[in-house]
């Protein structure tokens, strides 16, 4: 009994010396920690809090700093993806106008049949008035005209036949003009104009007005040799 008496109390003993370093131990970091803010003087405090404003604008300024970076990387790209945008399409209107691009567009078409006897001046009249009438675009039989195209005549084992380029032109020929149709139509049609010209050799063109003409690009575009771009001041 002596004995167990005494290792009740060794155990107790241990215990309570246990309980006592947790204790301390949390008193004196809890004093560490009061007396690092208590021991500063007011001046020290302020230099502290200074500092840490100092630092807070500091990083403020850098991060508007990498914003305004950012924003004018943006900007800059949006700006040349404009121009890109506006050089691209000022390109391909300047390439529609020379023929290099196929185009579409609302327009007409006059057809002329190898039973009404056309004559190559015919065919050049009406090209001539749907020109002057605001067309933007001509072709015939699929084959876009330029400034240096021409019309002619050839005569063939066949007879005479109308060229294009050089190239016989077969029937139907069929004249495809892009521009305000009404425009283009009521030109053809104006009293004696080319229609009623034809009209009274029995000749009767059909004429189609079209919302959706297209035409592909000129088979031999034009090459400047010599003629350069002038820079305007």
């Amino acid at each position: 009994m002596p004995h167990r008496k005494r290792n009740w109390h060794i155990t107790l003993a241990i215990a309570m010396l246990v309980l006592g370093i947790l204790i301390f131990a949390q008193l004196q970091t809890q004093s560490r920690l009061e007396l690092d803010l208590s021991t500063q003087s007011s001046s020290d405090l302020t230099i502290m809090i200074n500092n840490l404003s100092e630092k807070r604008l500091s990083l403020s300024n850098e991060i508007s700093t990498a914003e305004s970076t950012l924003y004018s990387y943006r900007t800059d790209y949006s700006d040349s993806t404009k121009l890109l945008e506006s050089v691209s399409s000022e390109t391909e209107r300047l390439s529609a106008i020379v023929g290099t691009n196929p185009v579409y567009g609302s327009g007409i078409t006059v057809e002329l049949t190898k039973d009404m006897y056309p004559l190559y001046t015919d065919v050049l009249d009406i090209v001539n008035e749907l020109w002057a009438a605001g067309a933007e675009a001509v072709a015939i039989n699929d084959h876009r005209l330029n400034d240096r195209s021409y019309l002619y005549y050839d005569d063939a084992e066949k007879g005479t036949v109308i060229t294009l380029d050089g190239e016989e032109l077969e029937f139907p020929i069929v004249i495809s003009a892009i521009g305000n149709s009404s425009t283009l139509e009521s030109s053809l049609n104006m009293p004696g104009g080319i229609i009623n010209n034809l009209n009274l050799f029995h000749m009767y063109p059909i004429i189609t007005t079209q919302d959706s003409v297209v035409m592909s690009a000129l088979v031999d575009p034009p090459v400047f040799k010599y003629a350069q771009a002038s820079k305007s001041n």
